[in-house]
């Protein structure tokens, strides 16, 4: 069965369009309008799981069994803290076998179990690499950072270029559309109306010709950091 990570502050009406999902508790050295994204304490690569130390020990105190079982949560090198790249260190995007990411501030532990397992990382400028993109297939992608459009593109994707305006975030002209979304059992799902949005249509066509169906929810988009699987 697969498990979905995502913020203990999301919508009630997301997590009923999820099956198994794991909330995540906020990171303690982060600004509190980001601390509970999950994309800023863990990477998920396949049924490896590195994430924070903090969230890594919060997961170690449950003593449960049967608790998310054929999962390996792997302790990183580094807490992610403030300020800026001190909190990047896990948000990599994982598309397929390749990861996009601010390569020298990326946690080292994360990249040595990337390429222990065969992910081909690709270095982009964007430290938010998660935030501005979602997973549509192991070899397509929408993003909103034309740096990961260009690399994707490059690397042999299928990339969609679309804006971040219309994404909420308390305290900020706006958030990420990677940040208000995810790929579950080829379902692209995100926290709000993104019928809205206003390159929803390139996001709908986009996906339909990848046989991905996108399910929103009725509230405001918002993001809440990435939905994680």
């Amino acid at each position: 069965m697969k498990y979905v990570f995502l913020s203990n502050r999301s919508y009630g009406s997301t997590l009923k369009l999820l099956k198994t999902s794991i909330l995540i508790p906020e990171l303690p050295l982060i600004d509190s309008k980001t601390a509970y994204h999950a994309d800023l304490s863990m990477c998920v690569l396949g049924e490896n799981v590195v994430c924070a130390p903090s969230l890594y020990e919060k997961f170690k105190e449950i003593r449960d069994p049967d608790f998310i079982k054929g999962v390996n949560f792997i302790k990183g090198n580094s807490e992610p803290c403030e300020p800026y790249p001190n909190d990047i260190l896990y948000n990599a995007a994982v598309v397929g076998k390749y990861i996009f990411c601010k390569k020298d501030k990326t946690d080292k532990k994360l990249l040595e179990i990337a390429e222990d397992n065969g992910y081909k990382i690709i270095n982009v400028n964007q430290g938010y690499a998660r935030c501005s993109t979602l997973p549509v297939t192991d070899s397509a992608l929408i993003t909103s950072d034309p740096g990961i459009y260009s690399a994707a593109l490059k690397n042999g994707f299928d990339a969609l270029f679309v804006t971040n305006e219309g994404v909420l975030l308390e305290g900020y002209p706006h958030g990420f559309i990677g940040g208000c979304g995810g790929l579950y059992e080829n379902k692209l799902i995100f926290s709000g109306n993104v019928s809205m949005h206003r390159d929803y249509k390139k996001i709908k066509d986009f996906c339909e010709k990848k046989f991905v169906e996108v399910l929103f929810t009725a509230e405001p988009l918002y993001d809440f950091g990435s939905i994680l699987c």
